[in-house]
C-alpha cells in the first residue's frame, strides 16, 4: 500500500511538477548536447537560415529567396537572428528552444493524464532514449519538430480543458493548433480530426465560431506577415507547387519502404507500447462517454500515418510527428481506464520500465551537459573574412556554410536540392533559371564536391565552374566528403 501510494499520490503537486519539469529538461538537453555540437547543421536547417539571411537583406522570400517550407520556420530564425547577434549561437538556439518546449509539452501532458510525478518521468525517459538522437531527430531543426511543439501543446490544453472545462483552455488549444500547419502544410491533415472533435464536445454554436476564430487567427497573422513583405503571391505559387511537387514524387516502393520503416523502427521497438494502444482502443470503447476521445486517438495515429505516406521520400526526419503521437496516444488513452480499472499508473510504469530497459541494450545514448566552444574551419574563416561577398553551395551537405560564412547566395535557391531538379516542367523550370542566375551573377565563391556536385552534372556549360573558377581549399567534413572552395577568377 505504501509503495502504491508512493507511486500515484504525489506529496506536493506542485512541487513534483516543477521538480520533474526541470528534471527532464536537463535530460532532453542532456541528449541533445551528446552528439550535437554548436555549428552542426544539416542540410535543412542550413537551407532555411540562408534563406532567412537573404530575406533579411533585401531578397524577397518565395520569389529571390525560396524554399517550399511555410513561412513558420523562416520566419522564427529571423526572430532569433535579431535577438542573437551571433548567427551561429542563434541557429544553435534553434534545435535547444525545439527540444525544450517539445520535452515540456510531453512533460505537461503526461503529468496531466497521470497525475504522477514517477510516471511522467518515466515517460518522457523513454521518448528521449527513444528519439532524441542522431538518426531520429539529427540537428533538430526541422519543421516537424517545430509543428509538433505547437501540436502537442495544443493537445495539452485540449486535455487541461477537459478536466477543469475552462473554455478559454479549449480557445488556446485552437490557437496553438492554428499554427502547425504553418511550419509544414500536411500538419493540416492531424489539425483536422482535432477540429472536428472540438466541434463535436462543444455545443453552442457561438463556442464553435469562437473556437474557429482561434484557429484562424495564425494564419491571418502569417498572411499579413507576407503581404506585408511582398510574399504572399510568391507563397501560394510555392503551396500550388508543393501539389504537383508531392504527386509527382509518389511510389510504390517508396510507400513500402515507409511502412517498414514505421513497422520495423516504431513499432517493433515500442511494441509494448503499441499493444497497450489496441488494447485501451479496444476497451476504452466499453468505457461510457469516452467514444469520442479514443476515436480521436485513432485519428491521429492515422493522419500521422497519411502524413509520412504523401511524402515524397524517406527521410527520418518524415516519422517525427508519427513518434510523437504514438506517445501522445499511448498516454492519452490510458485516461478513460484510470476511472474504471484499479492501478492504472502501475501498469503504465511496468510498460515504460519494460521498453526502457529493452531499449537500453541497443541504444548509444550519450549525456553531455555542457557545449563546447565554436570552432570555424579554414573554409568558414575564409568566407567570414569577404565582407559583401557571394557564394553558391553546390553540395547539399554543406548549406550550413552560409551561416558559417555569414554570406548571401545570388541564386533563388541556396543549394541545388535534387528533388527540385527533377525530369519534369517544374525541374526543367528550376534547372534553366538557377544556370541563368549563376551565368549573368557568377557567385564570388562556390563550394563544391569531387564527385557529386549536383549542378555541376547537369548545366548545360560545364566550363562556367572550371573556366571562372580557381580552386582555393579544401577539407574532409565530418559527413565523409570533401568540401572544395572555389574562387572567381579575376579576368
Amino acid at each position: 500500500m505504501q509503495i502504491q501510494s508512493f507511486i500515484n499520490i504525489p506529496k506536493n503537486y506542485k512541487a513534483d511538477y516543477y521538480f520533474g519539469l526541470l528534471a527532464v529538461n536537463i535530460l532532453g538537453l542532456g541528449c541533445l548536447f551528446g552528439y550535437l555540437n554548436i555549428g552542426d547543421i544539416d542540410t535543412d536547417g542550413g537551407i532555411f537560415a540562408a534563406v532567412a539571411m537573404k530575406d533579411l537583406n533585401g531578397g524577397i522570400l518565395y520569389q529571390t529567396a525560396w524554399e517550399n517550407k511555410p513561412p513558420g520556420i523562416i520566419y522564427f530564425i529571423e526572430g532569433l537572428f535579431f535577438l542573437i547577434p551571433n548567427k551561429i549561437n542563434a541557429l544553435f538556439a534553434l534545435p535547444i528552444l525545439g527540444i525544450v518546449f517539445l520535452v515540456s509539452g510531453l512533460f505537461n501532458l503526461g503529468y496531466k493524464v497521470s497525475k504522477s510525478l514517477l510516471t511522467s518521468i518515466l515517460f518522457i525517459a523513454l521518448f528521449l532514449l527513444f528519439a532524441i538522437n542522431n538518426s531520429t531527430i539529427g540537428d533538430a531543426m526541422y519543421t516537424e519538430i517545430f509543428g509538433s511543439v505547437f501540436l502537442v501543446w495544443g493537445l495539452y490544453f485540449m486535455i487541461k480543458n477537459s478536466e477543469s472545462i475552462n473554455p478559454k483552455d479549449l480557445n488556446i488549444a485552437a490557437l496553438l493548433l492554428g499554427f502547425t500547419f504553418w511550419f509544414k502544410e500536411p500538419f493540416v491533415l492531424i489539425f483536422v480530426p482535432i477540429f472536428i472533435y472540438f466541434f463535436i464536445i462543444v455545443r453552442p454554436l457561438k463556442s464553435k465560431l469562437i473556437l474557429f476564430f482561434y484557429a484562424l487567427i495564425p494564419s491571418i497573422f502569417f498572411i499579413l506577415l507576407l503581404q506585408l513583405n511582398g510574399s504572399l503571391i510568391g507563397f501560394f505559387e510555392m503551396v500550388k507547387y508543393n501539389f504537383s511537387f508531392t504527386e509527382s514524387f509518389e511510389g510504390s516502393n517508396v510507400k513500402i519502404e515507409q511502412l517498414n520503416h514505421i513497422l520495423y523502427h516504431i513499432i517493433e521497438p515500442l511494441k509494448f507500447l503499441f499493444l497497450a494502444i489496441i488494447l485501451n482502443i479496444i476497451r476504452g470503447f466499453r468505457i461510457k462517454g469516452n467514444k469520442w476521445i479514443i476515436t480521436l486517438c485513432v485519428f491521429l495515429l492515422l493522419s500521422s500515418l497519411a502524413f509520412i505516406l504523401i511524402a515524397p521520400y524517406t527521410f527520418n526526419h518524415y516519422y517525427i510527428p508519427f513518434i510523437i503521437l504514438f506517445f501522445v496516444c499511448f498516454i492519452l488513452l490510458f485516461k478513460p481506464s484510470k476511472s474504471e480499472y484499479a492501478h492504472t499508473n502501475i501498469w503504465i510504469n511496468i510498460v515504460l520500465l519494460i521498453t526502457i530497459y529493452s531499449l537500453d541494450s541497443t541504444s548509444s545514448l550519450k549525456l553531455k551537459w555542457k557545449v563546447d566552444q565554436y570552432v570555424p574551419d579554414r573554409i568558414s574563416e575564409k568566407l567570414m573574412s569577404q565582407k559583401g561577398a557571394t557564394l553558391f553551395v553546390d553540395l547539399v551537405d554543406a548549406s550550413g556554410y552560409y551561416v558559417k560564412g555569414n554570406i548571401l547566395y545570388p541564386t533563388f535557391m541556396p543549394v541545388p536540392v535534387a528533388a527540385h531538379f527533377g525530369d519534369n516542367t517544374n525541374g526543367l523550370k528550376n534547372l534553366q533559371r538557377i544556370y541563368k542566375e549563376l551565368s549573368e551573377n557568377k557567385p564570388d565563391f562556390l563550394i563544391t564536391e569531387e564527385s557529386s556536385s549536383f549542378m555541376y552534372w547537369h548545366i548545360p556549360d560545364k566550363n562556367l565552374y572550371y573556366g571562372n573558377y580557381e580552386k582555393i581549399d579544401s577539407l574532409k567534413a565530418n559527413y565523409g566528403k570533401n568540401v572544395i572552395l572555389w574562387k572567381l577568377k579575376q579576368h
